[in-house]
């Protein structure tokens, strides 16, 4: 039975049977999802990316996570790799495999040069690690900039 049928036999309103999964947006901001099990990170990112313009949802753990991503269109998703349930690094594998070109920004503690490497070989476009300030972390949640920290990476030299 479609929406419309539902509407006609019962007289209910399509939008209270089928509730949308995901709320279309309609002032075209840039749709997030944030993926980190650190609620009192979460809360500061949600507000500061919610006061720049960004519609922000949330994933706790990796299966919320691919569930969500496979499920809703984002335009970039902000991915810690210590999660519960599903690591970072085999959601962004399995993403990739699958085809899936949303933007990915790695956001993560994991610091050392070969974390970063790893990273980006499984396709995170950006990579930055805590502690951050909100001001780094904006520009890699632009999926249309199409500059990546590979591009921004220097061909020589030391970065500090």
């Amino acid at each position: 039975m479609g929406r419309e049928a539902a509407v006609c036999e019962i007289g209910t309103p399509s939008h209270l049977l089928f509730p949308p999964v995901a709320v279309a947006l309609e002032d075209h901001s840039v749709r997030v999802l944030l993926v980190e099990d650190h609620k009192p990170l979460v809360r500061a990112l949600r507000q500061g990316l919610e006061e720049e313009g960004f519609a922000v949802d949330i994933a706790q753990d990796g299966e919320e996570a691919d569930h969500k991503a496979n499920t809703v269109e984002y335009d970039v998703v902000i991915l810690d790799l210590m999660l519960p349930k599903v690591d970072g690094i085999t959601l962004l594998n399995r993403w990739r495999k699958k085809g899936l070109k949303t933007h990915v920004l790695v956001l993560t503690a994991r610091d050392t040069l070969e974390n970063k490497v790893s990273g980006l070989d499984a396709g995170a476009d950006d990579y930055l690690t805590k502690p951050f300030e909100l001001e780094e972390l904006l520009p890699g949640c632009e999926p249309s900039s199409g500059a990546t920290i590979r591009s921004k990476i220097p061909s020589c030299g030391c970065l500090i």
